[in-house]
């Protein structure tokens, strides 16, 4: 009796264990939908970015008066210095006619004066009209741009793995906007997940000094930990490479050097 007991309880119960026959399956299914959620977190921010970008693209009122400064919207909003000697040249004519007609009279006679000045409103008027017409694309040069805005397509071919689809639709957007925060710090992950550690670090550094990325900080600090965490695990790759390497030729040398002995 005691023998039957013993076979008795070394039998399975089925009821009590749960069967793993499917557990790949379940693995199988449970990797395929983490990867749909982040897949649909992924198009969901490109959405809610895509929008803020919409609203942001509206002009304030407040960049029309720098068109009141000819040489002032290319040289602030743009950083171009082509426009600085524009800019001098406006408050050099404009202190010269101030000076000739309200603090020293005698230096022209006022026809002169009053013809200088009128040429100097003309001038004024004429940069004025071609500020206001070119201020959005000065702000907002995807928005204002006759190419096709690529962004989108980049960041699907991102989010599909086609990394070289994915840099040569971001380069494009950058030839439009070389300043786009979007477009660089997606730019910066393409050259991550193509072990291109140094053109990524130079993208991250461009946005650290680029003051229209100041809003996307957030975004740049969480690409910056995720290029930081590559890089040490390539390097660490790169170490435990060369050590299995170094550890083998020692052993073939130890072991040559038996067989000859």
């Amino acid at each position: 009796m005691g023998e039957a007991k013993r076979k008795r309880d070394d039998k399975p119960d089925n009821g009590s264990f749960p069967d793993f026959s499917n557990q790949g399956k379940i693995i199988r299914c449970a990797r395929a939908f983490w990867r749909f959620r982040v897949a649909v977190s992924e198009l969901k921010s490109l959405s809610s970015r895509e929008q803020s970008f919409e609203e942001d693209s509206r002009l304030d009122n407040k960049f029309y008066l720098y068109c009141l400064w000819p040489g002032l919207p290319e040289l602030w909003l743009r950083g171009r210095l082509s426009a600085l000697p524009t800019a001098i040249a406006f408050a050099c004519g404009l202190n010269f006619l101030l000076v000739a007609r309200f603090m020293y009279p005698e230096w022209m006679t006022f026809s002169y004066v009053r013809i200088a000045g009128w040429v100097g409103v003309l001038a004024w008027f004429y940069c004025t009209i071609k500020n206001v017409r070119d201020l959005p694309s000065m702000i907002h040069p995807r928005k204002a741009s006759k190419k096709p805005d690529r962004f989108a397509d980049a960041h699907i071919a991102f989010l599909r793995s086609d990394y070289g689809r994915a840099e040569t639709l971001l380069k494009e957007c950058l030839d439009i906007e070389e300043r786009d925060p979007p477009a660089l710090l997606l730019l910066a992950a393409v050259y991550r997940q193509t072990a291109r550690f140094e053109e990524s670090r130079g993208c991250i550094e461009l946005l650290r000094v680029t003051e229209a990325a100041d809003r996307w900080w957030l975004e740049v600090d969480a690409e910056e930990k995720r290029f930081l965490r590559d890089q040490a695990y390539q390097e660490g790759r790169h170490k435990v490479s060369s050590n299995s390497e170094t550890q083998e030729s020692k052993i073939t040398g130890s072991s040559r050097s038996a067989i000859a002995a």
